[in-house]
């Protein structure tokens, strides 16, 4: 049975309406991106919340919820540290996500996200 994803985010975490469109946005662009950039791995028919990346995200950052600074060198599509710095800009977090990315390309793309 193939669903948009929400179902991983009802059923396991909370977020409210404003970060679930942000994290809506970040997935379309992403699609939107995927099509010109190599910028994810060949998966399944992508659901509505990018084939279970931004669950894993969301797990990733129920593990450690209070972090002060991330980095994450060889951003790529951003997976994980965007979809947590989404997550701490619902909870007015202090921490901080730096992304390192080399390759202009997938940094253009990872700029157009954080905008």
């Amino acid at each position: 049975m193939v669903t948009d994803g929400t179902e991983v985010l009802d059923r396991f975490f909370f977020v409210s309406c404003e970060t679930r469109e942000r994290l809506t946005v970040y997935v379309d662009l992403l699609r939107r991106w995927q099509k010109a950039q190599n910028l994810v791995a060949p998966c399944r028919p992508c659901r509505k919340f990018g084939c279970g990346n931004v669950a894993d995200s969301l797990r990733i950052y129920h593990l450690a919820p209070d972090f002060l600074h991330l980095i994450d060198f060889g951003s790529g599509a951003g997976f994980s540290n965007l979809v947590i710095t989404i997550l701490l800009v619902e909870k007015s977090s202090e921490g901080m996500v730096y992304l390192v990315e080399r390759n202009q390309r997938k940094a253009a793309f990872l700029r157009t996200i954080i905008r």
